[in-house]
């Protein structure tokens, strides 16, 4: 397992696909957090956020032989994980989250809890505006904005055009803007 740690997420598809089940665990390790986050915002749920995380790795492991070298891991994760948020959300009868909670952060590598009473507030404010938004342009401001993604890998996993999404977001940021000023 210490070899696995250090290997790409790419050679760990392959050896998952070659049927090493380490493989997985590594995978998990490094993804769940960030799905969760992804999902817990999709969703509002956190036990069905939870579950629709552990559903898009048991997909994973069984459609490991599906996965091709040229598409990104990370790509196929969060392709894999908003597909069982929709189908989560059909069966609640809501398709996507009508708020984002502040007290789960985005994912990010960046600093620790925010302390600052100010830029919670910040936060906050934003947040709300961002549950206000209609669902298609929630959707590409929680990959943009929460979870950092490029458009090309937001494109990938949502099957829409690039420049759709670009438009979307654009005017998503319009819409944060007049909503905080």
């Amino acid at each position: 397992m210490p070899r696995l740690l250090e290997q790409s997420d790419e050679t760990l598809m392959q050896a998952l696909a070659a049927g090493e089940a380490a493989a997985l665990d590594v995978l998990v390790a490094r993804h769940q957090d960030r799905l969760l986050s992804f999902c817990f915002r999709f969703l509002r749920d956190r036990q069905a956020a939870e579950d629709a995380v552990q559903e898009a790795f048991v997909a994973l492991w069984r459609d490991r032989e599906r996965w091709e070298p040229k598409a990104r891991v990370t790509t196929w994760l969060y392709q894999i994980a908003r597909n069982q948020c929709v189908s989560a959300g059909r069966k609640r009868s809501v398709r996507f989250a009508k708020a984002i909670d502040p007290q789960i952060p985005p994912a990010a590598t960046g600093p620790g809890p925010d302390t600052d009473v100010r830029r919670a507030e910040d936060r906050d404010r934003v947040a709300a505006c961002v549950k206000e938004l209609p669902e298609m342009y929630r959707e590409v401001v929680l990959f943009r904005m929460y979870e950092d993604l490029p458009f090309k890998e937001i494109a990938a996993i949502t099957g829409v055009n690039e420049s759709t999404l670009r438009t979307r977001f654009e005017y998503a940021l319009l819409k944060l803007r007049d909503a905080l000023t």
